[in-house]
C-alpha cells in the first residue's frame, strides 16, 4: 500500500507535461486537446494572421510612397513581420498559462518544419535553375 500511494503522489506533484512524453501520440487531435495545445497553437495562427496583415497593409504603403498600384502582391514578407510581432507580444505582454504549452509546439514543431519546407522549395528551385542551365 505504501508503493500505491508513493506513486499516485508523485503522479499528482507532476503537473506540468512534456511534449515529447510519448511521440507516437504527436499527431493525435486528442493528444493535442489532452495536453491543452490547441489553445497556444490557435492563438500563435492568430499572430501569424496578424503579422500576414500587417505586412500587406505596411507593402500596400510603401508601394503608394513610391507611386506604384498597390493592387499588387506586397513587397514585405509576412513571415518576419509575424515572427517580430510575436515576440513583441510576449516581451511585452504576460502570456496566459493556457496558452504556454501550444505556442512552445508552434515555435519548435510547426515553425521548424515551415523553415524546412521553405528551404526545401529553394533548394529545389535552385536545383532546377542550375540544371536547365547547366
Amino acid at each position: 500500500s505504501s508503493s500505491s500511494s508513493s506513486s499516485s503522489s508523485s503522479s499528482s506533484s507532476s503537473s506540468v507535461v512534456s511534449i515529447d512524453e510519448n511521440p507516437k501520440q504527436h499527431l493525435s487531435w486528442q493528444w493535442m486537446d489532452k495536453y491543452g495545445v490547441v489553445p497556444g497553437i490557435a492563438a500563435s495562427f492568430a499572430v501569424m494572421q496578424m503579422g500576414f496583415f500587417t505586412a500587406d497593409q505596411l507593402g500596400k504603403g510603401v508601394l503608394m510612397i513610391q507611386g506604384l498600384d498597390p493592387t499588387g502582391s506586397s513587397p514585405i514578407s509576412g513571415i518576419p513581420v509575424a515572427i517580430m510581432l510575436g515576440a513583441a507580444i510576449k516581451s511585452f505582454t504576460i502570456i496566459p498559462k493556457e496558452f504556454e504549452l501550444g505556442i512552445k509546439f508552434s515555435t519548435t514543431h510547426i515553425l521548424r518544419t515551415g523553415i524546412v519546407c521553405v528551404g526545401a522549395k529553394l533548394s529545389a528551385a535552385e536545383m532546377i535553375s542550375l540544371g536547365a542551365a547547366g
